[in-house]
């Protein structure tokens, strides 16, 4: 709810709050940052005004760049493209500076999306918490507007459940997610899980005797 604040990265103490600053034209919620081409973006709505995906021009200032009303929740680039997912929709937007944005649309396989992350080799992941983890497609090279996709859950089964909350996928390649507290039997629980040689292995909350591998 303060919006945007940043520090020196050479600061002596990051923890002190005075070695921070708040983003003055930024007040209001801010869910997510990224760096792209060499501006920092945001998800978020400042001043109370729409939800979009914002980036920040070199005085202070803050454009707006996609022109929808969702909360965009997560952002993850490539050099090339922008992806921000709406948090309990549909669309996952792709911005690319001088050419028209487009848009994922899953309806109605996947209407409440909550994750977005990319694999090594370029792909796209989202994560839905009905339906799960899912492949898109690669970003056409040209073309305007939304882009209507099928969402394939992905095989193997799994993870530990469909309602996945974030993804992401490590240095190594391997694949993690965080799905929310589901009933599971006679237990309430969440859980991490992550994918090994085409197996899911998981560690759930209500398990007190394991711990989460150290992966790279």
């Amino acid at each position: 709810d303060e919006g945007i604040v940043r520090a020196d990265a050479e600061a002596d103490n990051l923890q002190v709050p005075t070695a921070w600053t708040e983003e003055a034209e930024f007040d209001g919620e801010a869910y997510s940052l990224a760096l792209f081409q060499g501006d920092v973006w945001a998800g978020g709505r400042p001043g109370g005004q729409f939800g979009d995906i914002y980036r920040r021009l070199s005085n202070g200032s803050w454009e707006r760049r996609a022109f929808l009303n969702g909360d965009i929740t997560q952002l993850v680039s490539t050099p090339d493209v922008l992806f921000g997912v709406v948090m309990d929709g549909s669309q996952t937007y792709a911005i690319r500076p001088g050419l028209p944005n487009r848009f994922y649309r899953t309806l109605p396989e996947a209407p409440r999306l909550q994750s977005i992350a990319l694999g090594p080799g370029g792909t796209l992941w989202a994560g839905d918490s009905g339906t799960g983890l899912f492949p898109y497609p690669p970003l056409p090279d040209g073309g305007t507007g939304e882009i209507v996709v099928s969402p394939e859950p992905v095989r193997p089964e799994g993870p530990f459940a469909n309602a996945i909350v974030s993804i992401d996928v490590s240095r190594g390649g391997t694949l993690w997610t965080a799905t929310r507290s589901v009933n599971f039997g006679a237990s309430n629980t969440s859980a991490v899980s992550w994918l090994d040689d085409g197996e899911w292995q998981t560690v759930r909350a209500d398990d007190p005797d394991t711990d989460l591998p150290e992966r790279s």
